[in-house]
């Protein structure tokens, strides 16, 4: 936290400085896209940030406000952090229909009905042909006016796969929870360096350069994989082409850096092993939960932010809520 007192008596100028910088780059995400844009519903960025913000609070503010507000409680922290498998599982249902609802909700006041969700549900996974025409642009014609394009006569008729949406699903709930549980047991047994904080930041990198490497080709021919995978009528939304500044300017490349680089300061304290071996999952996280759509961000501000490192020779205090910790137990003899 910023405004930690032991913080501001050890640390020196420039990582407070360094902190309120990192914090503004952060903020600065909920203004640039607005202003950007001219799109009303952006301005809501910063309410829905900070209200998805709230769930990490315990981690980032200074460690009295957090004991103070414990122990007004009438329970003790440890009996808190018992209860909190009940209470999340309570919240999971509330937060599923209250996103059914305002679902409901705008697509009530966009088009005037929301039925069609649900007496067209079980279309939306039924098979239906798909008609793919090639086009080829006249010279000079800029590549985001589809209306200069002229039809070269070759249509291709295709059928939508009514499993890929599960399947998509499916390796999302495989994928999430993989990462979960890995960089769980990598904080366990105190690898975390290599196998939980190395990763998680490299994630957003390399997904980038994946990303542009096969937008690439994708956007000198929009049929270059066509027949590369299946469905070959999908592929991700390519922005038109452009030239370098309007790359910078428009996709924010020129600024997603800042964000990635103070992202990675605040959530600094991954980097280190304060914990003992086979910690139970509450001394590791804050929340026993996870985000599926933002895994990488989810699990890294959801690493506890221990202060200060355990004292050697100190035993783990277990009872059975605790995790169900395996311990392997080796006897090896050398014969000579």
């Amino acid at each position: 936290s910023v405004f930690n007192t032991k913080k501001f008596q050890s640390s020196n100028n420039y990582t407070i400085i360094i902190d309120i910088l990192a914090i503004l780059a952060q903020l600065s995400a909920c203004v640039v896209w607005p202003l950007t844009q001219n799109r009303p519903i952006l301005y809501l960025i910063p309410a829905s940030v900070l209200l998805i913000s709230l769930g990490w609070w315990e981690n980032f503010f200074p460690e009295k406000i957090v004991t103070y507000f414990l122990n007004q409680k009438d329970q003790p922290k440890t009996d808190l952090a018992k209860n909190m498998y009940f209470t999340y599982s309570i919240v999971s249902i509330m937060k599923c229909v209250l996103f059914l609802s305002t679902t409901l909700l705008y697509f009530y006041l966009a088009d005037g009905k929301c039925i069609f969700l649900f007496t067209e549900f079980l279309e939306a996974f039924s098979e239906h042909p798909i008609t793919i025409t090639e086009v080829q642009f006249q010279l000079g014609d800029n590549a985001e006016y589809l209306n200069s394009a002229i039809s070269t006569g070759v249509i291709y008729q295709n059928y939508n796969d009514t499993l890929f949406n599960i399947g998509i699903f499916l390796i999302n709930v495989t994928a999430t929870y993989i990462c979960y549980a890995f960089g769980k047991f990598a904080c366990k047994i105190m690898i975390q360096i290599a196998g939980f904080a190395l990763p998680i930041n490299l994630t957003v990198p390399i997904l980038l350069t994946l990303l542009i490497s096969l937008c690439g080709p994708y956007i000198e021919d929009k049929c270059v994989y066509f027949d590369a995978y299946s469905p070959a009528y999908l592929f991700f939304n390519v922005p038109p082409s452009k030239d370098m500044i309007g790359f910078l300017v428009d996709e924010y490349a020129w600024i997603w850096l800042l964000w990635l680089v103070s992202q990675i300061w605040i959530t600094q304290h991954i980097w280190t092993n304060r914990n003992f071996v086979l910690s139970s999952t509450e001394e590791l996280f804050i929340k026993p939960m996870y985000d599926a759509f933002f895994i990488d961000q989810s699990v890294a501000l959801n690493r506890r932010n221990i202060k200060e490192a355990p004292k050697g020779g100190q035993d783990i205090e277990l009872d059975k809520y605790d995790d169900s910790i395996t311990r392997i137990y080796a006897c090896a003899t050398m014969w000579h």
